[in-house]
């Protein structure tokens, strides 16, 4: 297969050229300047702009629906400049599948869309060998490899995917080799889940540079470890079935989970919810595994269901904290409420549209219809600790 570039779209560019074209797209996005300045809000504080010349980019302390746009922006520009790389590989004759390695989870760019022109999903994955908070999607357990398998395979909604890169070897902050059983367990999870392939970074170790003495099966010293007789051994043991393998598909679950790139997006700049904060743009993702873990345990592997699939497939939709919703999207899930299918709904849910602007209506926006409710006020419990004095009846 080809694959364009490396992991694609980190970081977001804040360069002049950036900022004309940001500009440029709001133009053409919006249309006028005073529906630009409603629909974000630009009013408030006197940050109005006369022209979208005079729209600045979105700094700290930014009202949070221009961080919204401009994150849409640059999710327009990395999809548009990784589509070039692949539209001019087809021209010049290429002929095999492309694809390119995807920051799994990453809020920064529109996975479902950007596969939509790609043939093949692959991402990149490196499991945490132990609990420790930097362990964000708990990894080490066979529940964390299948929501990382599930979020993959439900870009393409339902389609097989691989992985560019997986991890047999020390990493940076993990210096050792995983042990030979627990990478064992996560390569079957894998083909389990729909992988179609899984090149693991890398054979040998870089000496110096950024990845000096980590990610090489070999070390720097050419001694071949005995993590090696572990591959060799996995190996020989999947190449009889590779054939078999070849015609699988994961069948689809009964129960899926709603992934929104909109929200994923909302809650990098105003989480609110501290179950909705993480490390590195992730506490929303790391919400949906909370719940894909729950699932998991009762012996259900759900699926990863992004907004463009058939949600009529399933027979319950989870739905957690869907802070971002559009009429399009409510009265999808209005409809597979009404078909039958069970629908659960989590907070915060229907707050927000897709500039991030709150809507004028009882939450949940649209969906009020679909839940029979509507909520005049939450929030959370404030936890007071209370001291108590006992003391014995007088007489």
């Amino acid at each position: 297969g080809g694959e364009i570039d490396n992991e694609i779209g980190h970081p977001f560019c804040y360069c002049p050229l950036c900022h004309r074209a940001f500009q440029k797209w709001l133009a053409r996005e919006f249309g006028s300047i005073d529906v630009f300045n409603q629909k974000v809000g630009q009013h408030f504080l006197g940050r109005s702009c006369r022209s979208f010349d005079e729209v600045p980019l979105p700094a700290s302390g930014s009202n949070p629906c221009l961080h919204q746009v401009y994150n849409r922006f640059m999710d327009n520009q990395i999809r548009q400049c990784w589509g070039l790389q692949a539209d001019w590989l087809r021209a010049g004759g290429v002929h095999v599948p492309i694809t390119t390695n995807a920051m799994v989870t990453w809020y920064g760019y529109d996975h479902e869309k950007l596969f939509e022109k790609k043939d093949v999903v692959a991402g990149d994955h490196y499991p945490s060998a132990a609990r420790h908070p930097s362990n964000l999607f708990r990894d080490d357990h066979p529940a964390g490899i299948a929501f990382i398998c599930a979020y993959l395979r439900g870009m393409r909604h339902g389609a097989n995917f691989g992985f560019a890169e997986f991890r047999w070897s020390p990493v940076g902050g993990d210096l050792q080799y995983p042990a030979p059983e627990e990478w064992r367990g996560w390569v079957n999870v894998l083909l389990a889940s729909g992988a179609d392939f899984i090149n693991f970074f890398r054979f040998d170790t870089s000496p110096s540079g950024i990845e000096r003495g980590a990610y090489g099966l070999i070390p720097s010293s050419g001694t071949v470890p005995r993590f090696f007789n572990t591959v060799k051994k996995l190996t020989h043991e999947v190449k009889p079935l590779m054939a078999e393998l070849a015609k699988t598909r994961v069948p689809v679950a009964p129960v899926g989970i709603l992934y929104s790139h909109a929200t994923h997006l909302a809650l990098q700049e105003s989480p609110e919810w501290e179950a909705l904060r993480g490390p590195h743009g992730n506490g929303y993702t790391m919400h949906l595994a909370t719940h894909f873990r729950a699932v998991f345990a009762n012996h259900v592997s759900p699926d990863l269901v992004y907004p463009g699939a058939d949600f009529n497939r399933y027979h319950v939709l989870i739905v957690p904290a869907l802070r971002v919703v559009s009429r399009e999207l409510a009265e999808r899930l209005e409809r597979f409420a009404r078909g039958g299918g069970i629908l659960l709904l989590s907070v915060p849910c229907g707050v927000l549209d897709e500039q991030a602007r709150e809507w004028e209506i009882p939450v949940p926006a649209f969906l009020d219809r679909a839940t029979g409710a509507c909520v005049e006020e939450y929030g959370l419990p404030r936890q007071q600790g209370i001291r108590l004095a006992l003391a014995s009846k007088p007489g």
